[in-house]
């Protein structure tokens, strides 16, 4: 049995406060053998289609053709499918037909070797977000406090465009998230001596895209 790794955007911390741009492809998995990339899209009236690119590029263990297996859900309720009978180096787009469709749905990919084994492969999932633009930063979010060591830093969310109704945090060491320190504020202890601290701020509202605004750094004493 093949099996198929999830693979995710990776995010890039930045030292600079700066708001965090998504992939082009917001939704995008894959290993080599089976990429599915679903851009963002804005909700449409009525029904309308949503493209989804295939890419299949398999070695496979016998044969030279398999099925593709490609479904959309949205809360464990399935909208759209489809399966498509394919080489094992080969390109397409589904593209399913959704009605008054807003939120996030989950694309899922499978295929089947056409072989006297039929050998298949994990499924792959990733998202298909059908929602208005992100949440942009009109007051930029900043923290406050002393940056030494036994000192508090309070975290400031800013204000947003449209207005957010909901925020989480992430404090940043050197570049990098620390685990568990997702609070509006943070207690500096004597680890962070010598390094850097950033905040993170991801805002969010019902039918928009999350917004993403990075502080920039300040060392602590």
């Amino acid at each position: 049995m093949r099996s198929l790794s999830l693979i995710t955007a990776s995010t890039l911390l930045l030292a600079s406060g700066v708001v965090a741009a998504g992939p082009a492809l917001a939704g995008s998995v894959g290993n080599g053998d089976i990429t599915v990339n679903a851009p963002d899209y804005a909700p449409r009236a009525g029904c309308a289609t949503y493209p989804i690119k295939w890419n299949v590029n398999l070695n496979a263990s016998g044969g030279q053709s398999l099925l593709l297996f490609l479904t959309v859900t949205k809360s464990k309720k399935t909208v759209a499918q489809t399966h498509v009978q394919t080489s094992i180096s080969e390109s397409g787009v589904f593209s399913p037909r959704l009605c008054n469709a807003n939120g996030v749905y989950t694309i899922t990919a499978q295929y089947e070797e056409q072989t006297q084994s039929g050998q298949t492969g994990a499924a792959l999932t990733t998202q298909l977000n059908i929602m208005n633009p992100g949440l942009k930063p009109v007051v930029h979010p900043y923290f406050t406090g002393t940056p030494h060591a036994g000192h508090v830093l309070v975290a400031h969310p800013g204000k947003w465009n449209p207005s957010a109704t909901s925020y989480r945090y992430q404090w940043i060491h050197d570049g990098r998230s620390v685990r568990g320190a997702t609070h509006n504020t943070l207690t500096l202890t004597s680890q962070w001596s010598g390094h850097t601290v950033a905040l993170k701020v991801i805002a969010a509202t019902p039918g928009h895209s999350e917004g993403v605004y990075i502080t920039k750094s300040v060392k602590v004493s």
